[in-house]
């Protein structure tokens, strides 16, 4: 499977809607993204990845 994060925003809303993958699926893959890349970018300040799924869970 492509890597969510590669996707556009239409494409994973489609996907969502046909419940391919869930909101929790989506974020925890933009959330593994983020672990991979940000300690050579060091461009998150807060990571609220708690809430995050939380908003997730209510979608």
């Amino acid at each position: 499977m492509t890597d969510l994060c590669d996707l556009t925003a239409i494409e994973l809303r489609r996907m969502i809607g046909h419940k391919d993958i869930s909101p929790i699926e989506l974020v925890d893959s933009c959330i593994d993204r983020i672990e991979s890349v940000d300690g050579q970018l060091n461009a998150i300040v807060t990571k609220s990845y708690e809430r995050a799924r939380a908003e997730a869970r209510d979608a």
